[in-house]
């Protein structure tokens, strides 16, 4: 992890964390309603779109994961009751941990896989990951679609994100137009050019059913 997209990554960020650590105590007094998880939903997605956009490949990974947990109970497939609120507050020392190991060069002793298997415990899961290939199976016409630089147009027609999961491909190199890309609903991850096999294998195991990954 590079410093500086970590203090990009903070910067960006700093308000959602904000907003995620002042609404916990909501979701632990089980006094939180359905727009609340949703919105959770969309900060964790953010997170995890821009950690995307900056290669924090283990921030993204967690951030996913947590993503598609309120995600779950914001659609009502499992409750609020079955989460341990303690393994948010653990993702985000942990997020912080990994960004100061970056940026201060200060140890890391938080282990992801651990972390990882909590929240698999959580939501039921075996296969390793909470993943949006089977949201996509249960939501009709909802799928994985890799886009390039004319995707940007396409993402302001409305409702587009009711329809579809967008991984954008692009040589953009404005930070302001990349950051701005990030944080819309539809857009799971940005891909910058040049394109590796590996990152693009790492999007389609998180967003595709597992036949569709690319043998490379």
């Amino acid at each position: 992890m590079e410093s500086s997209h970590a203090l990009e990554f903070q910067k960006e960020t700093s308000k959602l964390f904000e907003n995620i650590s002042s609404s916990l105590s909501k979701l632990q007094s089980g006094t939180a309603d359905n727009s609340l998880f949703h919105q959770h939903y969309l900060y964790w997605h953010e997170i995890k779109s821009l950690a995307s956009l900056f290669s924090l490949t283990d921030i993204a990974t967690i951030a996913h994961q947590i993503e598609s947990l309120f995600d779950l109970v914001s659609t009502h497939r499992i409750s609020l009751s079955q989460i341990d609120i303690n393994c948010f507050t653990e993702t985000i020392d942990y997020i912080n941990a990994s960004l100061n190991m970056s940026i201060h060069n200060q140890p890391h002793t938080l282990s992801l896989e651990n972390l990882l298997s909590k929240i698999h415990h959580i939501s039921g899961t075996t296969a390793g990951t909470i993943s949006s290939a089977s949201e996509g199976a249960e939501r009709p016409g909802k799928q994985a679609t890799m886009g390039h630089n004319y995707t940007a147009k396409i993402l302001e027609k409305k409702n587009i994100s009711t329809r579809c999961n967008i991984v954008v491909q692009t040589a953009i190199q404005s930070i302001t137009q990349l950051t701005s890309l990030a944080k819309k609903e539809c857009v799971q991850e940005i891909i910058r050019k040049p394109i590796s096999p590996s990152r693009i294998n790492e999007c389609l195991s998180r967003y595709c059913l597992s036949p569709y990954a690319m043998n490379i």
